[in-house]
């Protein structure tokens, strides 16, 4: 920090905390990271951070349940991937569940559907059976790094590849 600058005070961290809330639901984990970054003591960010929870500007559960359908609906991505990104920001397992309650398994079912035949080729039937094989194998990685559970992948694969 440079020497001629003013100290962060109380107010202007709280006041850049509130700001910086405003683009979008962030995590306790997210803002108490930012306001490191900013170079606030710990006492500050201990304020702070109650005083954002008290006052709702930050709350974990809005957090992962605009995580959670952001991340689907944007992005594309399954449970998985979704779950590692909600314990990245300290989200407790039951704020997890709540959040995929909100997506419905048609839709994700639908979703995993979109993202594997969005790599697929026009024609399957004049792939020979090795080249389906390893067609499968592909899309089946495509859907694993999004996030999907494998027997969810396996089961739109059979639908897809049957004959």
């Amino acid at each position: 920090m440079n020497h001629f600058q003013n100290p962060l005070t109380l107010e202007k961290v709280l006041d850049k905390a509130q700001k910086f809330c405003l683009y979008r639901e962030r995590s306790e984990v997210e803002m108490e990271r930012k306001m490191k970054e900013w170079g606030a003591d710990q006492k500050i960010i201990d304020k702070v951070l109650d005083d954002l929870i008290d006052s709702k500007f930050v709350s974990n559960k809005r957090f992962s349940m605009a995580y959670a359908r952001g991340k689907f609906n944007v992005k594309g991505w399954g449970r998985i991937k979704i779950r590692q990104g909600l314990k990245f920001h300290k989200i407790s397992d039951s704020l997890i569940l709540e959040a995929f309650e909100q997506i419905k398994l048609e839709d994700y079912k639908k979703t995993l559907e979109k993202v594997i035949v969005k790599k697929m080729p026009e024609s399957l039937k004049e792939l020979d059976k090795n080249e389906q094989f390893e067609l499968k194998g592909k899309l089946y990685r495509t859907a694993a790094q999004k996030g999907y559970e494998s027997a969810l992948i396996i089961e739109i694969l059979d639908e897809l590849f049957k004959e």
